[in-house]
């Protein structure tokens, strides 16, 4: 069961820079609540898509049906994924700051951005800790 999207969303930080292990930890949590949290894993594996001649006897009409329905389980799982992934990269974006915007236009796939967010950002964070610390 999937949390109530709006109010759950709002315990994530927006990500500023300095902020990544909780932004981290809570994007996470709220992804996961959301049923899309292997979206963010960065060895995430795509399910197969099909090739142009696959789509081509998937979409003519001249296919024969035994033929069309195997095509048509495989497409829509692909579809379905793309869908999930794209939401979970939409509700990343939705809580990056302005300033780190940038970094989103770089990733098409949700993994892809996580994996830039955290490599830009977890030293960054970390060193602002330890500067913290320090004094």
């Amino acid at each position: 069961m999937q949390a109530n999207s709006s109010s759950s969303m709002s315990i994530v930080p927006i990500l500023n820079g300095s902020n990544w292990l909780a932004f981290e930890r809570l994007m996470t949590a709220y992804l996961n609540s959301q049923g899309l949290g292997l979206h963010i894993n960065p060895n995430l594996r795509w399910p197969v898509a099909l090739s142009e001649s696959q789509l081509a006897a998937l979409h003519n009409p001249a296919t024969d049906k035994k033929e069309r329905e195997p095509l048509k389980e495989v497409y829509d799982e692909w579809v379905d994924f793309k869908e999930h992934n794209l939401k979970a990269k939409g509700y990343i974006t939705l809580k990056i700051s302005a300033g780190l915007q940038g970094l989103v236009t770089k990733s098409k796939n949700a993994e892809v951005l996580g994996k830039i967010l955290k490599t830009n950002l977890v030293n960054k964070d970390l060193q602002l800790r330890l500067h913290s610390i320090d004094k």
